[in-house]
């Protein structure tokens, strides 16, 4: 049996999707029996075990608690913070193989607990699974104890939709003038830089959805939103009305701040829409939005420097995807699925 213990699924975050998709992966594609263990869930697979404590201490202690009483061959924890698990399961239980699954950027130093737990986290556990060769490099500069051993694993791609989108192919040339910022934390997604941007730049006809975000997010003026000059507007969609919603764009946008690879890359991707990656991206996503011609990296525009950001995008219009064809589509579906078997393989060889 393999433990996952996690903070809250139940919410509509990239990490959430990642996680629940890996989950998925491990029930039914590897056939690994799974026990989760999380503050909060959606549908997954296998047993749940959950643990209403907001205070992350408490937390922590009725997961070691739980996770004595299982008999566990493998225990994937999905964020640095909960390593303290890990090191008294390791006292405790020390045949287990225990696996720290990072998702989050390594600037990302917001949690003082997260730092301290990164500094003991190779000595604690046996494998680390990096989503992308820049935290893996990261990891090999930062720590000179090489206890654990380091892997570099993208996150499954979830096919369905896209299946669902390749089914309709009305959808694939029909285009809105609309640009999307998708995400559910502004500040991260840098909802305050865009947003600015938006109100300063001549955008004709064309219109900025916000999805995702709650309206009491301060990292935009609450006037400009549903206002018909602004053109700016906020809305709240299920995943499937959402995939629709990017299929129908010319743009998905996002300049943020700490991810490493987001999620909305690949729904974009997948959709043949383009993709706009902004100056505090991250060289992995730099990289695969240019090796895969999936649209434009803006390394010209600062924060002082805004004024024509979204009427330059609009102008220059070079998106590859524009006119995105039904064999472009297909072919993004075979790379998603070999993506899919690579991960697999990859799992299936940490766990055995």
């Amino acid at each position: 049996m393999i433990g996952f213990l996690a903070d809250d699924l139940s919410g509509t975050g990239g990490i959430q999707y990642a996680s629940i998709d890996l989950l998925r992966m491990l029930h039914y594609v590897l056939k690994q029996d799974v026990v989760t263990v999380a503050r909060g869930t959606s549908e997954i697979p296998g047993s749940v075990f959950l643990i209403k404590k907001k205070n992350t201490f408490l937390f922590a202690i009725n997961a070691i608690k739980f996770f004595l009483s299982v008999n566990y061959e493998s225990l994937i924890i999905s964020d640095s913070v909960f390593t303290v698990v890990a090191l008294v399961l390791k006292i405790l239980k020390p045949h287990k193989s225990l696996i720290l699954w990072e998702h989050l950027d390594y600037r990302n130093r917001s949690s003082q607990i997260r730092n301290i737990s990164r500094l003991i986290a190779p000595m604690v556990f046996q494998h680390i699974v990096c989503i992308t060769n820049e935290q893996l490099q990261y990891w090999k500069r930062a720590h000179c104890i090489k206890v654990a051993t380091l892997h570099n694993v993208p996150n499954p791609i979830r096919l369905p939709q896209m299946k669902r989108a390749l089914s309709k192919s009305e959808t694939l040339h029909r285009r809105q003038k609309r640009i999307l910022i998708i995400g559910n934390n502004g500040f991260v997604k840098g909802l305050d830089i865009l947003t600015q941007a938006w109100v300063m730049s001549p955008r004709d006809s064309w219109s900025l959805c916000l999805c995702g975000f709650n309206h009491r997010d301060p990292s935009f003026d609450p006037l400009c939103l549903n206002n018909q000059q602004s053109k700016m507007e906020l809305v709240t969609l299920s995943q499937d009305e959402l995939r629709v919603m990017i299929e129908q764009s010319e743009f998905v946008i996002n300049f943020s701040r700490t991810e490493v690879l987001p999620l909305t890359f690949w729904e974009a991707y997948l959709a043949g829409t383009t993709y706009i990656s902004g100056f505090m991206y991250t060289p992995s996503l730099a990289h695969q939005v240019l090796s895969r011609r999936a649209g434009m990296v803006l390394t010209h525009y600062s924060p002082n420097n805004l004024d024509m950001l979204f009427s330059d995008i609009i102008t220059l219009r070079v998106a590859p995807s524009s006119s995105a064809s039904r064999d472009l589509h297909l072919e993004r579906l075979g790379e998603a699925i070999q993506n899919n078997d690579f991960v697999a393989s990859q799992w299936m060889n940490i766990l055995t």
